[in-house]
């Protein structure tokens, strides 16, 4: 841990200028934090009204916060914005040689951040008659609104900021700033987080999610807000803590805590501040003891052995732009100043040591948990049940089997932490009726998996059936829908049998009845169906679900019909690499911890700029971008599954947008993990599994046009790689 040139050496700081004489006079020059909203026009020169020279060269560590806009336009842009903001940030950071700390957003997964956002403020007790700050908002729409979580008085949720989609903005945004002339080395730092805010989750997991993706190169600091709930100084150190399901953290200014030992343990030696704290409340006229004893509690972490240093603890805020503004507040100057008398610094020299287990260690308890044992949950969605805890680096028969949502099992122990998530260990009824002990992650950063509740008597909603397990119910009428025939077995598996294990061979478009399943045998999922034959012969025999090689083999009736996938590009141009292609390249990376088996797409040689339209129509599910793997994508649902296109140079289409089939929705390129400009091409057919070694995608070969797959399966180059799974991240 180092001090840098740019940096303050004090804790004391002030949320926007004018203040600075305050640190001056006490001989404590700090922190200075300004919010800038930039825009997302890529063509726009324009720079700051200000220039903050002076100020470092006085000694002062100015950080400058990057946001797109403020309340419905969002502190991010729409997702499919993202590049262009990035490059915004770009023209603006080139305007201030003197600033070298930048934030990207603020306050991500607060619903009052998001782009498109509307919020009903008659809800709420703020005496202004202008558009209320986000910061106005927080407490309206925190897990202690009068109104449960806020959600009334959301009218229109705009798009949500998920952890995916900020690390995503992020890493344009860092990107582009250290490619700048004398901005290499600069500190681009991670927004902060709003605590006791659920409006996108758990706020704590949406932290570590979003810390987890990004790992210790990713990133080049991090910043949190805490505050307390009343002006009483000994909120400042009070350890009470928050109700259910949050009773694991802190009620008031220790929130900063459950932020700190939250950080992965590879990321603590990046450098934290504390970009804003007050008293929630307007501030009072003389906080002498509050502020005293806020930044005594800073510098009592940052005097632990082994803690992560806290740079800065700044105070929001200064000017008079909203409720909080101090600057024609003598009291708190005088505050300000008995609290500078201590002259607190932090410690560059420190050294912060492991919080949580090396890798591979054994799952420690946790140490605070809503469930307890003998308690009965329920499956929230379809939840994989697992032979040990934790995902990563597992071998696919790891997984036992799945219960299905609404599913009611039997807590029998303590939880433990592994690959960044919360497992129990359970009893529960599988979905083929055997009765298991095994461990079930209790939520992933964005989905809950294992609730207190017991759900509403009704079907499992759409996402509980698309990219997990639970495939099929006895009773479900199912199609061949390969082209080719296709064999029924009398006994599950291929391997080592002979052509008597062979019943019968069905053709393309035979409808046959789950009977009972899956098995999984010879690394396949086989299903009990029975049917007729061309003959009219009874059979009742197994079938897998795909073949070895990925091809599809059977779909739910309803849809079999309905499948229809164009060419996704305008033009002719060649397939330069076919499903299942280079399997020992494409080994090493994994969906959730199961290895590839091969290529699980179709590469077209398309020239950067071609466009690409929609293979049928649908709606978009997801924008994206992974510099190490996918570059610009984006996700298509449709009534039969799910399209994927990769490696785009432009994306012209926005989350949520409904397209119709031949509907241009990008540009192609060479973004991302890329060997040259080319389109990915991906199918996903209802319903489908991640784990099946092919990330849940089938080969799109028999279900499309042979005159749209023109080439040869020779190829050139090495083949694209794609991104390694990041543990909780939901890939496309």
């Amino acid at each position: 841990m180092s001090r840098y040139p740019f940096e303050s050496e004090f804790l004391y700081g002030l949320h926007d200028p004018g203040g600075e004489p305050l640190m001056r006079e006490a001989g404590c020059p700090g922190w200075v934090v300004i919010s800038e909203q930039v825009g997302a026009n890529p063509d726009d020169q324009g720079g700051s009204d200000q220039n903050y020279g002076a100020l470092t060269s006085a000694g002062y560590g100015i950080i400058v916060r990057l946001n797109h806009g403020y309340y419905n336009s969002g502190t991010l842009p729409v997702s499919s914005q993202y590049a262009n903001f990035a490059q915004r940030c770009a023209n603006f950071v080139t305007h201030l040689p003197d600033v070298h700390l930048w934030i990207i957003g603020n306050e991500m997964n607060l619903a009052a951040e998001r782009p498109g956002v509307q919020i009903d403020t008659a809800r709420s007790a703020i005496p202004r008659g202008m558009a209320p700050s986000p910061h106005e908002l927080r407490d309206l729409l925190s897990v202690f609104a009068p109104h449960p979580r806020g959600e009334s008085a959301i009218t229109n949720p705009g798009e949500t900021i998920t952890p995916e989609l900020y690390v995503s903005c992020y890493r344009q945004c860092r990107t582009a700033i250290h490619k700048l002339p004398d901005h290499e080395n600069d500190l681009v730092l991670v927004g902060a987080v709003a605590p006791w805010n659920d409006n996108t989750g758990d706020w704590i997991q949406y932290f570590q999610h979003m810390l987890t993706q990004l790992g210790p190169d990713g990133c080049d600091g991090i910043t949190i807000h805490t505050y307390t709930h009343g002006a009483t100084p000994d909120l400042i150190t009070d350890d009470s803590k928050m109700g259910a399901p949050y009773q694991q953290y802190h009620f008031n200014f220790r929130a900063y805590k459950d932020f700190m030992q939250t950080i992965p343990d590879n990321m603590r030696a990046l450098p934290v501040y504390i970009t804003e704290t007050d008293q929630n409340d307007v501030w009072q006229d003389n906080p002498t003891d509050w502020l005293q004893r806020a930044y005594g509690e800073i510098d009592w972490w940052n005097q632990q052995a082994g803690n992560q240093q806290i740079r800065a603890l700044v105070l929001y805020r200064w000017q008079p732009f909203d409720r909080w503004g101090m600057q024609d507040h003598s009291g708190i100057h005088d505050a300000f100043r008995a609290a500078m008398q201590s002259a607190y610094r932090w410690h560059a020299d420190a050294v912060a040591q492991p919080t949580a287990p090396a890798p591979f260690a054994k799952p420690v308890v946790a140490a605070a948990s809503h469930f307890s044992v003998n308690q009965q949950v329920y499956a929230a969605t379809v939840v994989n049940v697992r032979k040990s805890a934790g995902y990563v680096d597992k071998p696919s028969d790891d997984v036992i089997g799945q219960i299905a949502f609404g599913t009611a099992v039997t807590i029998t122990g303590a939880s433990v932490q592994q690959d960044g998530l919360t497992w129990w260990p359970l009893q529960a009824m599988l979905n083929n009726g055997v009765g298991i002990d095994g461990w079930a992650a209790e939520a992933l950063p964005d989905t809950l998996l294992l609730s207190a509740d017991a759900p509403p008597p009704q079907a499992a909603p759409r996402a509980a059936t698309r990219g997990l397990v639970k495939t099929y119910s006895a009773g479900d009428v199912v199609a061949i829908v390969t082209p080719d025939p296709v064999n029924i077995r009398h006994s599950p598996g291929y391997t080592d049998k002979g052509p008597e294990d062979i019943l019968t061979t069905v053709a393309g478009g035979t409808t046959l009845t789950i009977g009972d399943g899956p098995t999984v045998v010879d690394d396949l999922y086989w299903w009990q169906v029975s049917g007729a034959t061309s003959d009219n012969q009874s059979i009742t025999g197994y079938v897998a679900e795909a073949s070895p090689n990925g091809v599809r083999l059977i779909t739910p009736a309803s849809l079999s019909q309905i499948i229809t996938v164009q060419r996704p590009f305008q033009g002719d141009f060649p397939v330069t690499r076919w499903w299942g292609e280079d399997p020992a390249f494409y080994s090493q990376f994994t969906y959730d911890g199961v290895p590839l088996k091969g290529h699980n797409g179709i590469d077209f040689g398309t020239p950067i700029n071609t466009p690409l339209v929609a293979a049928d129509a649908g709606q978009v599910k997801k924008v994206d971008f992974e510099a190490e793997g996918f570059g610009h994508h984006i996700l298509l649902e449709h009534s039969w599954g799910e399209s994927l296109y990769a490696h785009l140079e432009q994306v012209h289409v926005e989350i949520d947008q409904q397209v119709q089939a031949g509907e241009v929705i990008g540009l192609s390129g060479n973004s991302g993990a890329s060997t040259g400009p080319h389109l990915h091409f991906g199918l996903r057919l209802d319903p489908y599994r991640r784990i099946d070694g092919w990330g849940g995608f089938a080969d799109p070969q028999p279900f499309m046009n042979a005159a749209d797959l023109i080439g040869s399966r020779s190829t050139q180059g090495a083949p694209t790689p794609m991104a390694p799974e990041v543990p909780g991240r939901p890939r496309p």
